[in-house]
């Protein structure tokens, strides 16, 4: 990944947006578009809420119309709806990518400046974010009316993107079809041991250690 692409990027979003594109690189089962998507309003939602009470002057009417629009979404309970286990799973991993980034960008002497940890993931905004990525329309009702926060998004959109490879969206869709299939694969069940399943996780994927089941 090369630093400049980094440059549109403001310097405290620069370690999540790198976080980022190592997750989407290395995240079990894959991580698409609207995740990443889910998750940089997620990092719009901490940057205005900074401006909006914390500088001067005061943020104008735009960007509080938005930020109280991101607070509604953040606060809408989804009616009759059960918690995404596979969904939450996967920011899941962002998380864990965050935090293990967060202590190498430490160890490193912070060649990144840290982030406001507090506001950089909020689980009840990106979850609802995410069901509201199924209209193609929502982001560009959401940021339309902001051109300042849309130019933001887009710059760390295209700064995430930019480190993946040309087909790495479209790949993910072939991959996805090909989880499903092997999901409905028959299986062999018996008694293992929790240690026996840790050993034979995949090493190839970090985050295999996560989806052990508590067999006891």
């Amino acid at each position: 990944m090369q630093p400049s692409i980094l440059q549109c990027v403001p310097s405290h979003l620069g370690l999540p947006v790198v976080v980022t594109c190592y997750w989407l690189i290395h995240s079990e089962p894959r991580a698409t578009v609207q995740h990443l998507d889910a998750i940089l309003v997620g990092f719009l939602y901490g940057d205005l809420h900074q401006h909006t009470f914390e500088s001067e002057p005061a943020a104008d009417a735009d960007v509080m119309k938005l930020y109280n629009e991101l607070v509604n979404i953040k606060n809408k309970k989804q009616q009759n709806k059960q918690l995404d286990l596979g969904l939450a799973h996967i920011f899941c991993q962002w998380q864990c990518c965050l935090q293990m980034g967060f202590y190498l960008n430490q160890l490193l002497w912070t060649p990144l400046p840290e982030p406001d940890l507090t506001r950089i993931y909020s689980g009840p905004l990106i979850h609802n974010v995410y069901q509201k990525l199924k209209s193609s329309s929502f982001l560009q009702d959401l940021l339309s009316t902001t051109p300042k926060v849309e130019m933001l998004f887009q710059n760390m959109r295209t700064a995430v993107i930019s480190a993946l490879p040309a087909d790495f969206f479209s790949k993910h869709k072939t991959r996805s079809r090909k989880h499903k299939r092997e999901q409905h694969k028959p299986t062999v069940t018996g008694a293992t041991s929790k240690l026996e399943t840790y050993l034979d996780c995949d090493v190839s994927n970090r985050f295999t250690g996560l989806q052990v089941d508590d067999q006891t």
